[in-house]
């Protein structure tokens, strides 16, 4: 699929790595950035990101990259290591929590999703129900990025593979459930 970007649009994306796992997991999402100096204010949404989701993961898991990519390309590319801190036992890597992109407008095309990885066993039941206290837990800290974002002249947004304007995210939702990736084997 293409995205779509707009003139002065971005798709953000943050690279994590779970100590263990072959591949890494990738939250992506769209911005608008109206701001003057792009690097310094990505340097913010860094540091929330990490001080406000990351900090909430199992502890295996390490934020190591930050990108930015518009139209032409990529406009910044960032190495960060920022490790998680919540010291309990992950779940398997294909197990992660849901969180939900809620906009203004209804309809398929508005809405979005992303993975955060780093699960841990505490903080789910046997039916992958999270505990109510992580439930509060991740969804202040999503409220604190996406706040944060917009100090720093971000502001949310959904991208489309086609031309029709991209959709402000008015938050973000962390789901009471985990959801996994399943994927077939081959032979």
């Amino acid at each position: 699929m293409v995205l779509f970007i707009p003139e002065g649009f971005y798709e953000a994306a943050c690279h994590h790595v779970t100590a263990g796992s072959l591949r890494e997991a990738v939250c992506t999402f769209g911005v608008f950035y109206d701001g003057t100096d792009l690097a310094g204010d990505a340097e913010d949404v860094i540091t929330s990101w990490g001080a406000h989701v990351v900090a909430n993961l199992g502890d295996r898991v390490t934020f190591t990259k930050f990108t930015l990519r518009s139209a032409e390309g990529t406009v910044l590319d960032r190495d960060v290591s920022i490790a998680a801190t919540v010291s309990q036992e992950l779940v398997a890597p294909n197990t992660a929590y849901l969180v939900r992109k809620a906009t203004a407008l209804a309809g398929r095309k508005h809405r979005g999703r992303m993975y955060l990885p780093g699960v841990t066993e505490p903080s789910i039941d046997s039916v992958g129900q999270l505990t109510s206290s992580k439930v509060t837990e991740l969804q202040g800290a999503l409220n604190s990025f996406v706040s944060e974002a917009g100090v720093a002249n971000f502001t949310l947004a959904i991208l489309h593979n086609d031309t029709t304007a991209p959709t402000v995210v008015t938050a973000l939702t962390i789901q009471p459930r985990v959801a996994t990736q399943r994927r077939r084997l081959r032979g």
